[in-house]
């Protein structure tokens, strides 16, 4: 394969990619920007890898941050400052990691949005995550008025711009401040509005770390309040399968049995007669003929936790 025909099967999938996410079109992605990276040694395939390379090995993936940081990617100072206050490394550094964040929210955009070059602007979540660490007094001394400037930047930007990818964020920074001026009602409307955005953008593209990012916003809101179980979606699963039960998924002419059990410290998942260690894992389980679990949102009819 020449340099040439991986760019252009790179962009085919890239192209299936934005109709439908799926475990192999992240898996000939990661195989075709490996390809590319050794063939070329262009730093922009390795920044294009770095999503990957976190699944794969936490030191690749540092090593790598560290490479398109010093090729002038000052946009991932923010990846790198997650990657401190993760513990993944066996450490956290959580003051350095607000420096990271600090030079994030400086940086410039990189990419152009093509499947070569796309866009990288991580300005805004760094000055958000900066704005829960001043809440909070993590890595940085307690501002609750820092911590409100720059939620109110971040808001008045993403306002100005077509492209919003902060405003989920925004909401749940603004939930954390309600909780702080003791407003749970508040905090509950705009945790509630933040979900009911996360799983519409899901309906209309499906990708996995939107799903994970609906599932942070579930144990966010079910802290508050508990599941109506008289009114659940699929997405309610990641609050009900925290233990175990068994759960009937109705569609119009189909049925399915989903059950959660402990194992060894942790849960898994089954599908009718599928398991799964992860969540993710399930809402992605194949059901027919190019269709996946998560697709099935707008045609179910029930939700019943029977056990």
């Amino acid at each position: 394969m020449t340099v040439d025909q991986a760019l252009e099967l790179l962009e085919e999938n890239t192209l299936r990619r934005a109709e439908k996410d799926t475990p192999e079109s992240r898996h000939i992605e990661q195989e075709l920007l490996t390809f590319l990276y050794e063939e070329t040694n262009d730093v922009q395939y390795l920044h294009m890898l770095l999503v990957h390379l976190k699944e794969i090995d936490i030191h690749r993936y540092q090593e790598a941050l560290q490479k398109t940081i010093a090729e002038g990617y000052d946009c991932n100072w923010y990846d790198y400052g997650k990657l401190l206050e993760s513990g993944d490394l066996g450490y956290t550094d959580e003051e350095e990691a607000f420096r990271c964040y600090e030079r994030a929210a400086d940086s410039q955009p990189r990419g152009d949005g093509s499947a070569i070059a796309p866009l990288t602007d991580n300005r805004g979540f760094a000055r958000l995550r900066m704005a829960e660490m001043c809440k909070d007094g993590i890595g940085t001394p307690k501002d609750i008025e820092r911590s409100r400037k720059l939620i109110e930047e971040v808001d008045k930007d993403c306002q100005s711009s077509e492209f919003k990818p902060e405003q989920n964020m925004i909401l749940l920074a603004k939930a954390d401040l309600a909780l702080e001026d003791n407003d749970p009602l508040q905090a509950l409307e705009l945790l509630a509005e933040c979900r009911e955005q996360a799983a519409d953008m899901l309906d209309d593209f499906y990708y996995r770390e939107g799903l994970e990012e609906l599932f942070a916003i579930n144990d966010r809101l079910y802290q508050l309040i508990e599941p109506d179980l008289y009114d659940l979606d699929i997405y309610d699963l990641s609050e009900i399968l925290k233990e175990p039960h068994k759960v009937k998924v109705r569609t119009e002419d189909r049925e399915f049995l989903i059950t959660s059990l402990p194992e060894e410290g942790t849960m898994v998942y089954s599908l009718d007669d599928q398991w799964f260690r992860t969540l993710p894992d399930l809402f992605e389980a194949k059901i027919g003929d190019d269709l996946q679990f998560s697709e099935l949102r707008e045609e179910i009819l029930d939700v019943e936790v029977l056990a």
